[in-house]
């Protein structure tokens, strides 16, 4: 009787850059090192077609905060759901 196992890998990720499109803020992620990537290759293209190198990194103090914002900050006058 043969078992089938099947066996699950992780790699670890040793570091991560983000990309931040200037053109429609999309935010593209690379993972590793970026000396892994300059020998890999050195441009990257956004889904807007916008060129992006590693000089286009995003801020990650920047990206925390907006994370933190999203959806508690609301325009004059606009009463969330949950307070009606």
């Amino acid at each position: 009787m043969r078992q089938d196992t099947e066996e699950e890998y992780t790699v670890e990720c040793s570091g991560r850059i983000i990309l931040e499109c200037k053109g429609c803020g999309e935010n593209t992620i690379l993972l590793g090192l970026e000396k892994d990537w300059i020998s890999e290759r050195r441009d990257f293209t956004c889904g807007c077609g916008q060129r992006l190198t590693l000089g286009d990194r995003a801020d990650e103090e920047v990206l925390s905060v907006r994370r933190l914002l999203r959806g508690t900050v609301r325009p004059a006058g606009e009463v969330a759901e949950d307070y009606q």
